[in-house]
């Protein structure tokens, strides 16, 4: 048995598997073999046939008999292989259910061990219950009995999260002392988003809510439990005759989607979807949905804060997408007091531990730019400016993402622009994700010209905004610095010239960018010539003598003493000297 136990590693499917060609063409479902990688789990000196049978034989035993001597369960728990092999799995980032089902002996045998681990007092329970996590993402069909039964007896077990870093010593400061249901709930707007809840206090009011956050979740896995019932009769016996058939429904399927710790969100929204196409409008959100929203929310940040590793299968564009499905399930719902400072918590750790990419394809999604869309209708309709609102509609405007996302607040949703009120130091990003790279996009640059001309975005109500655009369009007529002054034809577009020496490009190339070039230059032109006859004198000066953000200023970026030399001297020689 030593020498079993100390093959785990060696054997486990929780690794790359880099190969996608089957090797037995007639059976392909089974995944057996990828190209001429064998599935670990049953190559020749696996431990797994053997250990999975004792880990059953075991735990039946337990179920039989609760005085079973503790020593058959340590041998193995405790042993110093297996405890290796259960970390290297909690920290795996591969799924044993890419190689397919003979993968399903090393997932049972573990599930055999994760319920063993309940019996042993001396086991390490912050580790198991890890583990329980990471099976929840393994489990194939078939498998619906182990996910049922680890989600009502494992995976919100109240002594294993604290043991998970969850219970922290008393905390003095008056906020600590924070009761959510008087001094938290009495607040609202501005007074709300400023409050600073710290992290100890989120987590262990998510610790003492772990029964309720149980029950939202097996009500909201009732449809599994119809499915665990045919599966526990497959794969513990009991009644053989209820079963119909052994044919399962969609094989190789995971038992539960990457994100379910997010489903309850989605299911949320299809039901305000689905009253909305029957006639009936959702006017007020009832106390249910907001018990919902902010259970999951709750759940979600535990799992952020204390396990990051088991969301690295949910890309963050899918995690902010499902709280979009929450704001979009209800007009009000942001402004529950609860459920703002566990979004709030929620989506500043979003955007501090991740890159969001919302060009990748997202479960569930046809289109974000749709559904982006959605969430700015949904702002103007509802938030009245609320800043947490803000925030959550401000993230896909970074200079990171596309175009089509600013173009689509910019241009055909501009009233908005006013209500988008966050000050600077209150943003879940750095202000240098707004204004970095500099827009090259000449029809953007000119939306935002338009809304500055237009007193859509002002630097009192709408600071990130104003800034925004003041920013590009400084920096596309006028460039930097003196370095970056340019001949007549490139100077007004602010177009670098490229690099001496590069390799060269096709003609055609050549004649695409000199079109741009050309069609950026007449851009600034007329942007130019429309500022030459603005009486706002304030704004023309900001644009001028625009010279970096800073979130210190009262305007939100600094001005030069007076316009630079350079300016001066590119709009003299372009006859607009009454602009200095």
């Amino acid at each position: 048995m030593q020498k079993t136990l100390g093959r785990l590693a060696q054997y486990t499917a929780f690794r790359e598997s880099s190969c996608t060609s089957h090797a037995v063409p007639s059976l392909p479902s089974l995944h057996c073999s990828r190209g001429r990688t064998l599935c670990p789990v049953i190559k020749t000196g696996t431990p797994f046939l053997l250990l999975t049978a004792y880990t059953r034989l075991v735990h039946s035993f337990c179920c039989l008999h609760r005085g079973l001597d503790e020593r058959l369960l340590t041998g193995i728990l405790n042993h110093a292989a297996v405890t290796s092999y259960v970390q290297t799995i909690s920290k795996s980032v591969h799924q044993a259910s890419a190689w397919g089902w003979f993968a399903r002996h090393e997932t049972h045998c573990l599930y055999d061990m994760v319920k063993l681990s309940a019996c042993t007092p001396s086991s390490d329970a912050r580790l198991y219950h890890q583990v329980a996590l990471r099976l929840l993402m393994c489990m194939l069909t078939g498998d619906e009995f182990f996910v049922y039964d680890l989600l009502s007896t494992t995976v919100f077990s109240p002594a294993a999260l604290r043991l998970s870093q969850l219970e922290t010593d008393a905390i003095s400061s008056d906020v600590a002392d924070l009761r959510l249901s008087d001094g938290a709930a009495k607040l609202s707007g501005a007074a709300l988003f400023d409050l600073e809840v710290p992290s100890s206090r989120l987590l262990r009011l998510a610790a003492d809510s772990l029964p309720s956050i149980r029950a939202t979740y097996m009500t909201a896995a009732a449809q599994l439990a119809l499915l665990a019932e045919k599966s526990r009769v497959l794969t513990k016996s009991g009644a053989p005759h209820t079963v119909s058939g052994f044919m399962l429904r969609r094989p190789l399927q995971p038992v539960l989607p990457n994100d379910w710790p997010l489903s309850p969100l989605v299911d949320l929204y299809h039901k305000s979807l689905s009253a909305e196409q029957r006639g009936f409008f959702v006017e007020e959100v009832t106390p249910a949905a907001v018990h919902v929203v902010s259970v999951c929310l709750r759940w979600l940040y535990v799992l952020l804060e204390c396990w990051p590793q088991l969301l690295l299968f949910v890309s963050p564009a899918t995690v902010y997408s499902r709280l979009a499905c929450a704001l979009l399930a209800g007009p009000d719902l942001f402004l529950d007091a609860t459920v703002a400072l566990h979004f709030k918590a929620v989506v500043w750790r979003l955007c501090c531990s991740a890159t969001l990419d919302f060009t990748e394809s997202i479960p569930g999604i046809a289109s974000f730019p749709d559904l982006y869309l959605q969430v700015i209708e949904q702002f103007k309709a509802v938030s009245f400016g609320d800043a947490l609102f803000c925030c959550f509609v401000l993230i896909p405007l970074q200079q990171q993402h596309a175009v089509q996302l600013r173009k689509m607040l910019w241009a055909e949703h501009s009233e908005a622009l006013r209500s988008l009120s966050v000050p600077l130091n209150k943003l879940p990003v750095s202000v240098s994700r707004f204004l970095e790279p500099p827009e090259r996009d000449v029809e953007l640059l000119t939306l935002y010209f338009r809304a500055l001309i237009g007193r859509f975005v002002r630097s009192q109500s709408s600071p990130l905004t104003y800034l925004i655009a003041v920013h590009h369009v400084s920096r596309f007529l006028f460039g930097e610095g003196e370095t970056e002054v340019m001949s007549e034809a490139e100077g007004r577009a602010g177009v670098t010239r490229e690099a001496e020496g590069r390799a060269e490009v096709t003609k055609e190339a050549e004649g695409l960018a000199e079109v741009k070039r050309r069609h950026e230059t007449d851009v600034a032109w007329k942007i130019l010539n429309q500022l030459s006859q603005l009486k706002d004198k304030t704004l023309v000066a900001h644009l001028l003598r625009y010279k970096r953000p800073s979130v210190v200023e009262p305007l939100g970026f600094e001005l030069h003493a007076e316009v630079p030399q350079h300016i001066t001297t590119l709009l003299q020689s372009h006859g607009l000297p009454s602009l200095i």
